[in-house]
């Protein structure tokens, strides 16, 4: 692979990846918000009970 081919690949690589850490990104700060309302305990965050696993 010629260098120029491979810096053109590196630059779709990176666009490519922007998206996905940039949702990555905002789930974290969003799991983090929640999880510091939960446990202030004076927010209107409710913890939901969990099912259990299916069996199969």
């Amino acid at each position: 692979m010629e260098p120029e081919e491979a810096a053109v690949a590196i630059a779709r690589l990176k666009a490519d990846a922007e998206a996905p850490v940039g949702a990555l990104h905002q789930a974290t700060v969003e799991k983090s918000h929640l999880h510091h309302q939960l446990a202030a305990r004076a927010s209107a965050v409710r913890q939901l009970r969990t099912q259990p696993p299916f069996p199969g």
